[in-house]
């Protein structure tokens, strides 16, 4: 256990000396430990949305760096002592949120760069914090200190409403380094942290699955698609194109369980064909496939 640090906050107007308690963070030593419960567990549940109509998107490779435990006790202490002053409760620490905010500083401080897009951190969330009403997420680039990553969110209108907010409760704070470079990222949780049971933890149905078959053609400019089950009821079939992280509906189809192939010829891109659960069996995918050809005009 750390002993206490000292800590000068400087001020326009006033100088503050406060005593930052012992380490209640903890990366521990081994990176993989640290990080890949919740990689599984963040794309179980990307996985899950798939289900809803959303593109799985891995959470993709990241050095893992772990997370400065010191540097993120301060940034917090600061964070706290600008709620307090506010008549506030002290946000609590979450290293299950901090895990995912370390994941971001380390993509961050891997492209060496603070533009870079994040367009899943608030699904992700509930990986950690579920039911979860609302979170926000900002990030710091300094120097290594503290203090700058303070500085920084409170000149952000968005963060500094997120710091006064009386419904959050949790927070993660991670900062990562490289070179001279510190990467911190902050995320505070409206919700019930960690709650209940993750939705997407999917249990079995104990219904058979479908049998879907989906080839290119020869000129890999159409789709083959064929369905094998029992039973004498149209299958709605639909085939979804991948635009951005998203699947969009392109054509639904009606066949016959045991019928022949279907040729479809989407425009150019990147499909999958999804049969929902109906007549007593189990939803079913494909995996991606890619079709040649003009791309869909743009709308």
């Amino acid at each position: 256990m750390r002993a206490g640090v000292l800590l000068a906050i400087g001020g326009a107007a006033a100088v503050l000396v406060a005593t930052v308690p012992a380490s209640a963070f903890y990366s521990g030593s081994d990176p993989d430990s640290y990080f890949n419960s919740t990689v599984r567990a963040i794309e179980a549940h990307r996985g899950w949305q798939g289900n809803e109509g959303v593109a799985f998107e891995p959470v993709g490779s990241f050095t893992k760096r772990l997370p400065d435990d010191e540097f993120d006790d301060i940034a917090l202490d600061l964070v706290n002592w600008y709620r307090t002053d506010q008549g506030l409760p002290a946000l609590e620490r979450f290293e299950p949120l901090r895990v995912q905010s370390a994941i971001r500083s380390n993509k961050l401080a891997d492209a060496g760069t603070m533009d870079l897009p994040d367009p899943w951190y608030a699904d992700d969330a509930v990986a950690a914090c579920n039911p979860l009403t609302d979170i926000h997420s900002m990030s710091a680039l300094t120097g290594g200190t503290p203090q700058d990553a303070y500085v920084q969110w409170l000149a952000d209108p968005a963060t500094r409403n997120a710091l006064v907010s009386p419904a959050v409760g949790r927070v993660g704070i991670a900062t990562v380094s490289e070179g001279s470079q510190f990467y911190t990222t902050m995320r505070i949780a409206e919700g019930t942290c960690p709650g209940s049971g993750m939705p997407f933890v999917r249990e079995p149905s104990g219904l058979p699955t479908p049998r879907i078959h989906a080839e290119t053609t020869a000129d890999s400019a159409g789709l083959r698609i064929s369905v094998q089950r029992r039973g004498d009821q149209q299958l709605t079939v639909r085939v979804q194109r991948a635009a951005g992280y998203v699947w969009q509906a392109w054509e639904e189809l009606f066949l016959e369980p045991r019928g022949r192939a279907v040729t479809v010829r989407p425009p150019g891109g990147t499909y999958r064909v999804v049969v929902p659960e109906q007549g007593g069996y189990d939803v079913a995918f494909t995996d991606p496939i890619t079709i040649e050809g003009p791309p869909l005009p743009a709308q």
